[in-house]
């Protein structure tokens, strides 16, 4: 939705725009949107064998922090 929202905006400012450029932003958005994804794949490939330290601990940090994120999503409507 950013990509498309980014690009609407795009084509509003400029009505007039030509087909290569067109297809350049495009090119441009769709190469981040598929780099995105691989660059957290290798980062976590690269640095899960750190976290097998904490492989026990894993479920008790994550209910800790939904915990806090929910409590605060609360604290924050009131």
């Amino acid at each position: 939705m950013d990509a498309f929202s980014v690009s609407m905006a795009n084509g509003l400012n400029e009505p007039q725009m030509h087909r290569r450029r067109m297809c350049g932003i495009a090119g441009v958005y769709a190469f981040f949107q598929a780099l995105m994804p691989m660059i957290g794949w290798i980062c976590v490939h690269t640095i899960a064998q750190y976290f097998a330290v904490f492989e026990r601990c894993i479920p008790w940090i994550v209910l800790v922090l939904l915990l806090f994120l929910g409590g605060k999503m609360l604290i924050d409507v009131f």
